[in-house]
């Protein structure tokens, strides 16, 4: 199977990530570099990060020969000039038996490789919760760009063939009354196709017609691109902004924009004004769940445990959890332990509830049990946010409510 390469992180994503999988899962994060030099610190990176997953795999009991045949197509990825040439500020990986996953990301990871059951998803939240990622789309008759972004970081999403680029060649026009038709034809700057208008008027009777039938393409043709939880920033003279608004299905058009005549604009020219737009929805969703949190009195969680025993129940509506942080350990689901803290089939302890053990250094078969909480939370409904450790409120490691 091919190296399947991605740059966005969705709510489909987390759902791709987190889904049940045979065998062991393989995540792998690092830092990368865009330009210069530094990129060949990339390939180095990767081989270490290589080597902690072979030698887990092993160590879990799989045969070496069986690990490389894993480890195969990221393997190939540490070798692959044209790769390193096209980095972001971060690489996640993914391998499991159905494939190698990778994301360019704008996050500078620290370097961290996980073996368990299951993805290791905890660095990606900033990215999903708390509104972070959303979208710019600047409209212009000219040249129509969608940019994804968070709080710190922006970058331009390569627009597939069915979304019309520009108005700027569209040189016949249908009679209203005959009604417009658009298709694509000829292919122009970034390998996008221009739209096309064909019939007979004059462009003062046709202009808003054609211009709204050319929005609609755009926005049908973005559709399945964006997120539909997160926010979509729009960005362009007003006339374009406001027939936007009124043509797009996306359900999170942020009421702010950035106006203006933005065919010039570069992407880190826009990012700050797109920031300062979308800035009340990134904010509200951390700000409703801490206060909620610190009202909830009996319903509010701070200790791993209860956590990890309510998450798996489906009980948190929210939940707080730290980044760079781990909380190494194992669930037994039929409530077995051995008085060590490991998994004993032959002691029971409570058969009601499941057995936790939590590790101080990650041993085979462990998980993250902050980002079991995460998945399992999010599985069910409840939302997640991760956030370094100082942002924790409460005296725990995580801040969450119960919804019962």
């Amino acid at each position: 199977m091919e190296v399947e390469q991605l740059d966005i992180i969705t709510s489909s994503t987390m759902k791709s990530l987190t889904r049940t999988r045979e065998g062991p899962c393989v995540s792998m994060y690092m830092p990368t570099h865009r330009f210069g030099r530094e990129t060949r610190q990339g390939r180095v990176r990767l081989g270490h990060l290589i080597a902690g997953a072979r030698e887990a795999l092993v160590g879990s009991g799989m045969r070496g020969r069986t690990a490389d045949a894993l480890l195969g197509e990221v393997t190939a990825l540490a070798g692959n000039d044209d790769f390193w040439q096209h980095q972001e500020d971060g690489l996640a990986i993914f391998v499991a038996s159905d494939g190698t996953r990778t994301y360019r990301l704008p996050v500078a990871f620290d370097e961290l490789v996980v073996v368990a059951d299951s993805f290791h998803v905890k660095p990606l939240w900033p990215l999903l919760s708390d509104g972070e990622l959303f979208y710019v789309l600047a409209l212009s008759r000219n040249e129509i760009r969608l940019l994804w972004a968070n709080r710190f970081q922006i970058g331009e999403v390569d627009l597939p063939e069915d979304v019309p680029a520009s108005l700027a060649q569209a040189l016949w026009y249908d009679d209203p009354e005959r009604q417009l038709q658009l298709h694509g034809s000829g292919r122009v700057g970034r390998d996008r196709v221009v739209a096309t208008f064909h019939g007979h008027g004059t462009p003062d009777e046709n202009d808003e017609a054609r211009l709204e039938l050319f929005l609609r393409a755009v926005d049908g043709g973005i559709r399945h691109l964006l997120d539909p939880d997160s926010p979509l920033v729009l960005g362009g003279v007003v006339e374009m902004i406001a027939m936007f608004r009124r043509v797009t299905g996306h359900q999170r058009v942020v009421e702010g924009a950035v106006s203006g005549n933005l065919d010039l604009a570069k992407p880190d020219a826009l990012h700050p004004r797109a920031v300062a737009a979308v800035e009340p929805l990134l904010q509200r969703p951390f700000v409703e769940d801490a206060a909620a949190f610190a009202s909830a009195g009996e319903r509010a969680i701070s200790a791993l445990l209860d956590g990890v025993s309510a998450a798996r129940n489906g009980r948190l509506s929210s939940v707080i959890i730290p980044l760079g942080i781990h909380a190494w350990g194992r669930v037994d689901p039929e409530g077995r332990v051995d008085p060590e803290g490991h998994v004993d089939p032959e002691g029971h302890v409570d058969p009601e509830e499941p057995a936790v053990a939590v590790h101080e250094q990650w041993e085979p078969g462990d998980i993250d049990l902050l980002d079991m909480i995460g998945t399992s939370t999010w599985a069910t409904g409840g939302r997640v946010h991760a956030v370094e450790p100082e942002a924790i409120p409460g005296p725990g490691p995580i801040a969450a409510v119960l919804r019962y």
